[in-house]
């Protein structure tokens, strides 16, 4: 049995302006802003190119997890070394073990839009849209009523 599959079209802007977007908490696609209801509640769907961010996979989310955790590891271990560097040589072990803590605990949800955004633009890079993906952005709004609101 043949199986055909649709090859990827990259369309995708280059993935230092989608990672700059999505600093930014914009669409790394269009650069449209607005992507967030609450700080937890992303929207389903682009407002302005209509790009749908979860991308049908299952566990796709668990890359932004993983973005999350990463930049959360890296701000424990700069910040762990540099009070270590600062504090040479009788460096308070409690007031840097709850600090390094704290920021573990925090870090995590003061970065998760970005986290969300990041991973988007990063699942743009290394998967292009698939042609499908396309025929969705670039099809009017009102023919899919369906996935409004």
């Amino acid at each position: 049995m043949v199986t055909t599959r649709t090859a990827p079209v990259r369309t995708a802007p280059p993935w230092p302006r989608m990672v700059w977007r999505a600093l930014r908490k914009h669409c790394p696609q269009c650069g449209a802003g607005h992507l967030f209801r609450r700080w937890f509640t992303l929207v389903d769907d682009c407002p302005q190119c209509n790009l749908r961010f979860d991308r049908g996979e299952a566990g796709y989310w668990t890359g932004a997890m993983a973005v999350n955790i990463v930049v959360t590891e890296a701000l424990f271990f700069v910040l762990f070394i540099t009070l270590l560097v600062a504090l040479w040589p009788d460096p308070p072990w409690l007031g840097i073990g709850i600090t390094v803590g704290v920021v573990n605990a925090v870090m995590p949800l003061v970065f998760y839009p970005w986290s969300k955004t990041v991973w988007m633009a990063l699942s743009l890079w290394w998967g292009p849209l698939e042609r499908h993906e396309l025929e969705l952005i670039h099809a009017p709004w009102r023919a899919f009523p369906a996935r409004r609101g």
